[in-house]
């Protein structure tokens, strides 16, 4: 197993001393024996940033520092399903991996698209390729959990079939890898077998 550390970035004034001097702080945690482990793989680098209001300048230059630090661990953002791809271009170009966060089930529960049926995981994965200008890995982060759990709504999880189809629809589409969310909210034991049973497909 690899690990993705989150380490943050720099949120302050976008000037490059601002940034250098969050990336000290961040040393103190990148100690060589972090570094040199073979379990760290890179950095979940932010989640949702436009979606949150971030600066996409931001993200670059606390890449950049990261990258001064150790520049063989790749960092990744997950972005959320909304604005165009032209909006996301900027936040795409600062970082590795890109993706989008889409949780489909049930149907029209998350999607910003005129699709809000299962299929709209692919239109994202396009659009997530395209956001990328189809030069950097994709990583599409897929329905692990029913919406019930987080919210009033009724506990619906997607069917084994529903699972299955979103992962190949991905992967068909544009992603290189898959990432789920999230089975620690799940409250019904057999559902993460039936995950496990796709991600077990996968990797066969």
């Amino acid at each position: 197993s690899m690990l993705m550390l989150h380490v943050g970035f720099w949120r302050g004034k976008a000037t490059v001393e601002n940034a250098e001097r969050w990336g000290h702080g961040v040393c103190s945690i990148l100690t060589p024996k972090v570094l040199n482990h073979p379990g760290f793989f890179g950095f979940y680098f932010a989640d949702e940033p436009r979606w949150n209001g971030v600066r996409a300048i931001n993200l670059q230059l606390s890449s950049d520092v990261l990258k001064k630090i150790t520049p063989y661990h790749p960092t990744y953002i997950v972005a959320a399903p909304r604005g165009s791809v032209e909006d996301h271009i900027p936040y795409a170009a600062t970082s590795d991996i890109y993706g989008i966060d889409i949780y489909p089930v049930p149907e029209g529960s998350h999607s910003n698209l005129d699709n809000r049926t299962l299929t709209c995981v692919g239109e994202y994965s396009q659009r997530a390729a395209a956001m990328v200008e189809h030069r950097k890995p994709v990583l599409m982060t897929l329905q692990a959990f029913a919406w019930g759990e987080l919210s009033k709504r009724k506990l619906i999880y997607p069917t084994p079939a529903e699972s299955r189809f979103m992962a190949y629809d991905a992967l068909l589409n544009g992603a290189t890898q898959l990432a789920y969310y999230s089975l620690r909210h799940v409250v019904t034991p057999g559902f993460i077998d039936e995950i496990n049973a796709v991600t077990l497909e996968l990797h066969r």
